[in-house]
């Protein structure tokens, strides 16, 4: 059979996967926190016909010949670059301008997100409202914030958002976040108050982090241990509040992705076509 029938199908197969991550990739397009996908390929082992030989005496040297047999997936890549920050009006809107990522608590462990739309549920803690998972900081004692210690689900005081227990003037009327990631708030009494601080994670490898759904990741064998710390220290970004990050996904570039995508696998299944035709006309020499 001819090498290039199974050269051809080699091509329709990798660039139907990379069609299959462009696809996801413009689905994702207004997807907070988001990081698009690129796919890369590599050649396919090729066949020798004739190996080099070195300049000799009575000759010069020979140069190998060898066909290549198709093509492959070389990597798909998360691309981690920033996305634009909008404004959202909303105080647990949190965005990060910078390295970093928000640690989110669930039942089977930690995941990480640069999407930031938070909220506070019923008993006062700090949560994704999408997956109900914890968000990590510190809880401030008398106002005063430790990082030196493990974060923590960050949970306000029932009493600050009348919930039971406390005075009237123990209420909170406002609630800010400055760009450490420190919640702020403001009795009734006009007393501020630091209630807690959000901890952001970098890693050594962040392209080596899995995608686990829901806009996270989770760390990986080649992504290295996660460090933890404040939002300005470390060479992690700035929190930026009442804003969130959009997708990376340019869609100008993805549908010019698409387009050369579309006519490699066209160009590849017309291989397989004029293959198919010329096995053809060798049948039919014995008529």
């Amino acid at each position: 059979m001819l090498g290039s029938l199974y050269t051809g199908v080699s091509g329709m197969r990798t660039h139907q996967q990379k069609l299959n991550v462009i696809g996801n990739n413009i689905a994702n397009v207004n997807t907070i926190g988001f990081k698009k996908d690129r796919v890369v390929f590599q050649e396919m082992f090729a066949r020798t016909l004739q190996a080099a030989y070195e300049p000799a005496a009575h000759r010069g040297g020979v140069n190998p010949m060898q066909v290549g047999t198709g093509t492959a997936l070389s990597s798909i890549d998360t691309i981690h670059e920033q996305g634009d920050l909008a404004g959202t009006a909303r105080m647990l809107d949190l965005a990060i301008q910078g390295e970093g990522y928000f640690i989110i608590g669930q039942s089977q462990g930690f995941v990480y997100t640069r999407a930031g739309s938070f909220d506070i549920d019923g008993a006062g803690n700090l949560i994704n409202p999408v997956t109900g998972g914890f968000v990590q900081g510190w809880n401030a004692t008398g106002g005063v914030i430790d990082s030196s210690t493990a974060p923590t689900n960050i949970t306000i005081d029932p009493k600050h958002l009348g919930l039971g227990g406390g005075t009237a003037d123990e209420r909170l009327e406002a609630l800010t976040v400055d760009d450490r990631g420190r919640l702020i708030g403001v009795l009734a009494d006009n007393t501020p108050i630091v209630l807690g601080q959000v901890a952001l994670a970098t890693f050594p490898n962040p392209a080596g982090l899995s995608k686990v759904g829901g806009t996270s990741f989770s760390e990986s064998l080649n992504s290295g241990t996660a460090q933890l710390g404040e939002p300005q220290s470390g060479g992690r970004g700035r929190i930026i509040p009442e804003s969130l990050e959009m997708s990376n996904v340019d869609l100008v570039q993805e549908f010019t992705e698409m387009i050369t995508t579309q006519r490699g696998f066209q160009a590849n299944s017309r291989v397989i076509t004029t293959s198919d035709e010329l096995l053809q006309e060798t049948l039919s020499i014995k008529r």
